[in-house]
């Protein structure tokens, strides 16, 4: 009967044990987890929240202008259009673009050119107006990088026509208005 109750006596204190180190285990567990991810998460969440708000402040706050150009709108305007090219950098725009739809494998075979006076306006609209070929995407492609490296043209229309569904490249019209400064 001894015995016996030593190994009970054995047994409870194993149990116990075993016991403290589950308890031990998932407490260290659960300061690893905290110490590693809540904390970081917390900071970084600081840092994002005292970025949106210097990022608010800076959006509410309007452009600073001079004085001078404050309360002269012809320099206004001045500054506004030495903003575009002059007219004599055509054919290096038009290289431009010329290279944007061959880097986006597009075929370009004819173009019509046209410069147009705008009334009322120091600047002339140079109308571009060319038949492409190739895929969709691509002629999708090339015309946002037209429109995001050349910032003075506008991209009046393109229109598009597959001669047949199963066919892979697509015929697009592209109608552009470059606009420049007199010289």
């Amino acid at each position: 009967m001894n015995k016996v109750i030593l190994s009970d006596f054995k047994l409870k204190w194993m149990r116990s044990s075993y016991g403290a180190r589950l308890i031990a285990a998932s407490v260290c567990l659960n300061m690893a987890v905290i110490f590693f991810f809540v904390v970081p998460m917390h900071q970084s969440k600081a840092a994002l929240e005292a970025r949106w708000v210097q990022q608010k402040s800076t959006a509410e706050k309007p452009p600073v202008l001079s004085s001078a150009i404050q309360n002269d709108p012809l320099e206004q305007l001045t500054e506004f259009e030495s903003g575009f090219p002059l007219e004599k950098s055509i054919p290096d725009i038009l290289a431009q673009i010329n290279d944007i739809f061959l880097q986006a494998g597009l075929k370009i075979s004819e173009a019509e050119y046209r410069i147009v006076d705008l009334p009322q306006s120091r600047l002339k609209g140079y109308q571009i107006t060319m038949p492409i070929r190739g895929r969709y995407t691509n002629i999708i492609d090339a015309s946002l990088m037209i429109l995001n490296q050349i910032p003075s043209i506008s991209l009046n229309n393109i229109s598009f026509q597959r001669k047949l569904i199963s066919d892979g490249q697509t015929e697009a019209i592209f109608s552009m208005t470059l606009y420049l400064r007199r010289i």
